[in-house]
């Protein structure tokens, strides 16, 4: 049995700024700085692929890229139509101050479809593919961002990572569904 106590530090910032550039479409720069230090306690790597390199405990990421966002749901907050996708490309470079350099993309797509008043099917994609030399912080993790409830974030890390969820929402009433 794998058991491990890993503690992190981590400063961060992410800053993005984007425009219309048509209906519902809106796309612009983005810069993500990670600073991490990491302390491991592993007593028993029961998987080689589990163990985090030297280099990779006490590292930064400091990345450029572009981010865009697509939105025609009718409600931000409990849509029953439309579709929501958003799109970033980072690339992590010495050139901008980071440790490793590589490129991370992610996509989502959510789509909301009425089958009655109270009815709505919610459906969504996730896609997310990383570089060679990427640290373990930064490889694509199933439960890192709603892309599947009920995962530990990094429990599943990997280079590429596609998942897909359907949900039935019901509306019970006023407040409750």
């Amino acid at each position: 049995a794998w058991t491990s106590a890993m503690e992190q530090k981590r400063t961060s910032a992410l800053i993005e700024a984007s425009a219309r550039v048509a209906p519902n479409f809106y796309i612009g720069p983005a810069f993500r700085y990670l600073d991490i230090s990491t302390s491991l306690n592993l007593d028993d790597i029961g998987f080689p692929d589990q163990d985090i390199p030297a280099p990779e405990l006490e590292s930064r990421s400091s990345a450029l890229g572009l981010t865009a966002e697509y939105d025609t749901r009718d409600s931000q907050y409990g849509p029953r139509r439309g579709l929501y996708s958003t799109a970033q490309v980072l690339r992590a470079d010495d050139a901008f101050g980071s440790d490793f350099d590589y490129t991370r993309a992610e996509f989502t797509l959510n789509g909301y479809y009425p089958l009655s008043d109270r009815t709505v099917v919610a459906a969504r994609l996730a896609l997310c593919d990383v570089g060679d030399d990427t640290p373990f912080y930064d490889l694509c993790a199933f439960g890192r961002s709603n892309d599947l409830r009920g995962y530990v974030s990094g429990q599943y890390r990997d280079q590429a990572m596609a998942a897909v969820q359907m949900e039935l929402r019901q509306d019970l009433s006023r407040r409750f569904g």
